[in-house]
């Protein structure tokens, strides 16, 4: 080749958490349908009683664990003696991902008001078919969910490119990797120095416009462009009809927050056939209510 492009994504980082064979993950579509499936499964034996833990309280954790409990709400409404405890377990304190002081506040808020234990500070260190066994006790969990981020995809570079101790691809202000001009990277697998780059879809499609047209300048000589990330909005869903972020570096909240956070989605949605797909599924879901069936 003459020149590399390199941009293979990311796993689900598990944190070195042990019994992966006992939790869920949310990475795919068929993820979610499983999850589902186990939820309403769970809560139709006779005991009648659901045991939820979420670990991971990012923005992936904070929007599932709403929707669980959007999900456990409903069907509590056509079982009433159904129980159900849901927990979020996170590593850290700071909940969504979120860096404004006011968004942080907003969720951890948000969080305690819907009834959602909320355990900070806390370590998961093993799952078991019925527990979740962290660094601060145990607790009995029937269904275990895993959003702890991602970690670089890679691994099949170990001893041949230059990786950082979390096996991120170390890479210029150019985006080229260090020590080879002809190779340029992007997406969830790059580390920059010392600048945190956010793992998101927007910085990957600015990092893409910089790689491509730095791979045309090297081929006509010309000087390359160095990438810097330019935060556009930052958004997440706290239930529906609720959300918080930052938008331009201004803090939003609430239902015009959750209709910007639909928005983009729906804008971001490619092809105009999907597009019209989820704005009906959308529209469906306001009048009905949420799918009970397994």
């Amino acid at each position: 080749y003459h020149t590399l492009g390199i941009a293979m994504g990311s796993h689900t980082n598990e944190h070195m958490v042990k019994g992966m064979d006992y939790v869920y993950v949310l990475k795919k579509v068929e993820d979610a349908i499983a999850m589902k499936h186990a939820i309403i499964s769970k809560a139709q034996q006779p005991d009648k009683q659901v045991r939820i833990n979420v670990i991971g309280g990012g923005p992936t954790g904070c929007e599932l664990v709403f929707e669980i409990q959007r999900l456990v709400m409903a069907l509590k409404k056509r079982h009433p003696q159904l129980v159900f405890q849901l927990r979020l377990i996170h590593s850290k304190q700071d909940l969504g991902g979120a860096t404004h002081p006011d968004m942080q506040a907003y969720i951890s808020q948000r969080v305690h008001q819907s009834g959602i234990e909320l355990v900070l500070d806390t370590i998961a260190e093993e799952v078991t078919p019925m527990h979740v066994v962290t660094n601060k006790g145990v607790f009995e969990s029937d269904i275990t969910i895993l959003t702890t981020g991602i970690r670089p995809n890679t691994d099949v570079f170990k001893g041949i490119l230059p990786l950082d101790t979390k096996g991120s691809l170390l890479v210029e202000p150019t985006l080229q990797v260090i020590g080879y001009p002809d190779m340029f990277a992007l997406g969830d697998i790059i580390q920059m120095g010392d600048l945190s780059i956010l793992r998101l879809a927007q910085t990957a499609v600015q990092e893409a416009k910089v790689v491509a047209k730095n791979i045309q300048n090297k081929q006509q000589g010309k000087p390359l462009q160095t990438y810097e990330m330019k935060l556009k909005g930052y958004l997440v869903s706290l239930g529906y009809g609720d959300g918080a972020g930052v938008l331009f570096g201004f803090f939003v909240k609430g239902a015009f927050a959750w209709f910007l956070w639909r928005t983009v989605y729906l804008v971001k949605t490619p092809g105009l056939k999907n597009k019209i797909r989820v704005a009906v599924s959308w529209t469906i879901d306001l009048f009905q209510g949420r799918d009970l069936t397994t």
